[in-house]
């Protein structure tokens, strides 16, 4: 489960289908999740543990009761409603490219 989007990072490099993930997230006792969100080139990159070209925390109070999504699809749901990521897609890997 990834995002993808064209971006233009904070020191102007233009990133084409830039890849993006969750790298960590946690939750205090209000249910309050804090999520860092980072780009990286291609997924390959974010693999091979290549620097991120992009960064941003996200929060939102995750559902955890029963019939709630899991916690990392509550993430990616709630940064597609941020204006950020109004651009971004679900990240559909493509075997052979």
């Amino acid at each position: 489960m990834a995002l993808q989007m064209s971006l233009t990072t904070s020191s102007g490099l233009r990133v084409r289908d830039a890849y993006i993930r969750i790298d960590e997230y946690s939750c205090n006792r209000s249910n309050v999740v804090s999520a860092r969100l980072r780009a990286y080139a291609t997924k390959e990159f974010a693999e091979h543990g290549m620097s991120a070209v992009e960064e941003w925390v996200v929060s939102l109070t995750a559902d955890y009761s029963t019939d709630a999504p899991n916690t990392k699809k509550q993430i990616y749901d709630h940064a597609k409603t941020l204006p950020e990521f109004e651009l971004a897609d679900d990240y559909i890997a493509v075997d052979g490219l």
